[in-house]
């Protein structure tokens, strides 16, 4: 509370254009503080705000008491890590955690077990960024840590059953009309994290002027109206107008009328076996679709610590083997781009996002992309080929 104290008067007399050297002012009157406590959390926000402003030196010197202990104090490694990326000075990052992680082996507890893999997972990512894909490849077998954040859908779909049903589903065609009811189908963007999914919807949010968002807070809702994650073929096709009609308005419900026909987009993530769930109930659905190799994919698992890579390869084969049967099936629009092109290309992607969706192309969108990309974890397109022990096999997916 002190601390904060100082930094709400300095921040409130400051004037010009680098208020955040003010900031500075206050965090060394703190450093200087009597109190440990305070000290160590003026130094770790100095650590912040240097690296923000290409402050190295001043950095590393509000840094280095907090690292030079033993063991490293974690949570000021984790702030000196942070701080490398933005100044890409991944090199001074590798002590400290190397440091960490020996402190971590010799502990058998469970949570010592998490840090482990927390810390092999930060090293490979620290070598990949010094381009030392060999040093990286030491570590990656051991980042399991957390589950990948659509894990539970999946273990869902799988109990279900209803993967299999659709696999089963032979018809050639489904024809079908949407009730006339004035809502239009949504847009969806496809893929896995990694897959390049969060680069377009962050271009496409920059849009929103443009767009109708549908609730996120909302989403188990629209789920549930669609009758996910169980809802397989039986259950969905032929199912009376009526049915049809009930989902679609609790499916877009909140929707503003009056500012149709605005596209209206949902920002959910879907499984495979949702896809022509929402196809049926509303023909015409637009799928926007990443293009990817799926080494990719596997590489970003690993790279982002996820638990049971294996698993979650198998997973993602049978939702790509999946979508290609749909794809001759369903009444949807998909719009594809290739996850390379996110790279080499953003322009491209966003003009050809904006002509097939009916929007004006803004600056910001471009922007948005270039800089969720380079300020995540993503690695470019077939960076895969620098790990080639992990796959098994170089056919593509």
């Amino acid at each position: 509370p002190n601390l904060l104290r100082l930094l709400a008067r300095r921040l409130l007399h400051l004037g010009g254009d680098s208020p955040w050297v003010g900031w500075l002012l206050g965090l060394d009157q703190a450093i200087a503080s009597a109190l440990e406590d305070e000290a160590r959390y003026a130094r770790l926000l100095k650590v912040d705000i240097c690296s923000q402003h290409d402050r190295l030196t001043q950095a590393q010197q509000a840094i280095e008491p907090l690292l030079k202990v033993t063991p490293p104090d974690s949570e000021a490694v984790q702030t000196w890590v942070r701080a490398c990326r933005r100044l890409k000075r991944a090199d001074l990052a590798l002590s400290p955690v190397q440091r960490l992680l020996k402190e971590a082996e010799s502990s058998e507890t469970e949570q010592a077990a998490v840090d482990r893999a927390r810390l092999h997972q930060l090293l490979a990512e620290l070598h990949e960024r010094l381009q030392q894909p060999e040093q990286a490849l030491k570590h990656l077998g051991r980042t399991s840590w957390r589950p990948a954040p659509m894990a539970d859908i999946l273990q869902q779909q799988k109990e279900s059953g209803v993967l299999q049903q659709w696999f089963e589903y032979q018809q050639t065609k489904v024809d079908l009309q949407a009730p006339d009811d004035g809502l239009p189908p949504p847009i969806i963007v496809a893929g896995w994290p990694g897959s390049g999914r969060e680069l377009i919807l962050s271009a496409l949010l920059e849009a929103s002027e443009q767009l109708l968002l549908l609730d996120s807070s909302t989403d188990e809702a629209r789920r549930q109206a669609l009758g996910l994650p169980a809802a397989g073929p039986d259950r969905v096709l032929g199912q009376h107008e009526s049915v049809m009609h009930t989902a679609r308005k609790r499916y877009m419900r909140g929707l503003d009328r009056d500012q149709l026909p605005k596209p209206v987009l949902d920002t959910a993530w879907y499984e495979m076996s949702a896809i022509p769930v929402l196809a049926t109930a509303f023909p015409g659905l637009i799928v926007i679709w990443p293009e990817f190799d799926a080494r990719d994919l596997e590489l970003y698992f690993r790279f982002s610590g996820y638990q049971d890579v294996p698993t979650l390869a198998e997973q993602l084969a049978e939702e790509l083997k999946l979508a290609g049967q749909f794809s001759q099936q369903l009444p949807v629009r998909v719009i594809s781009i290739h996850r390379r092109d996110l790279f080499v290309a953003p322009g491209q992607v966003i003009a050809k996002l904006c002509n097939r969706l009916g929007i004006r192309p803004v600056p910001a969108m471009q922007a948005r992309l270039e800089f969720t990309r380079s300020n995540g974890n993503l690695l470019p397109d077939e960076r895969w080929q620098a790990y080639r022990p992990l796959f098994k096999t170089a056919a593509a997916t």
